[in-house]
């Protein structure tokens, strides 16, 4: 996990829960990351904090995309069109661990040639239920990666939850001009302001 502070300063998830400070956290071995008085805090969860991924539509493991190797990637079968019938994939946070609050969500694109294929150019996003019960689904984006291939979605609130599922609505081409749905790595985050 990455965390973006200031030294000597206490990171508050509710009114009554503090994670701690910058030096204890550095303990436990999340990345501290140097920010100005006015930058908001983030937390990051990737690779390390998730137990699985699942996917009704895996040609490569949904696994893949939780590996922490941006060489990998998870994907779908291939489709007819560019509808999408049958892809998605989810990720759940590691067995027992309670819900985590979640406003960011970091997608990593496969590259080939120095750029994204395959990303969906639409997709919904669900979370998790803070009781890990049903999904919520917390909106429809058309967020692209980057030149560097990554996505970095703003949800519209914040959600405590355990899990994602992406959904594509629309796919796009692989190298090879087939429909599919591929992703390389999947982060989440939670920005907090300081006041």
């Amino acid at each position: 996990s990455v965390l973006s502070m200031k030294a000597g300063e206490t990171l508050v998830e509710s009114l009554n829960y503090t994670i701690g400070t910058v030096e204890q956290l550095a303990d436990l071995g999340f990345s501290v990351i140097p920010r100005a008085e006015s930058d908001p805090i983030v937390i990051r969860y990737d690779y390390r904090n998730f137990a699985a991924a699942a996917s009704q539509s895996e040609l490569c493991p949904a696994n893949a995309a939780i590996d922490g190797n941006p060489g990998s990637s998870y994907c779908s079968y291939p489709q007819g069109s560019s509808m999408n019938l049958s892809s998605d994939l989810s990720v759940w946070f590691a067995n027992g661990s309670a819900a985590r609050p979640i406003n960011l969500v970091y997608l990593q694109s496969r590259m080939y040639n120095g750029r994204p294929v395959a990303f969906p150019r639409r997709y919904d996003i669900y979370l998790t239920a803070s009781d890990n019960s049903s999904w919520v689904r917390a909106g429809t984006f058309d967020v692209q990666p980057n030149p560097e291939g990554l996505a970095t979605v703003r949800l519209p609130l914040s959600y405590w939850t355990q899990g994602i599922r992406i959904v594509p609505y629309e796919l796009t081409q692989d190298e090879f001009g087939n429909n599919v749905f591929h992703l390389s790595e999947l982060a989440l985050g939670h920005e907090t302001s300081v006041h």
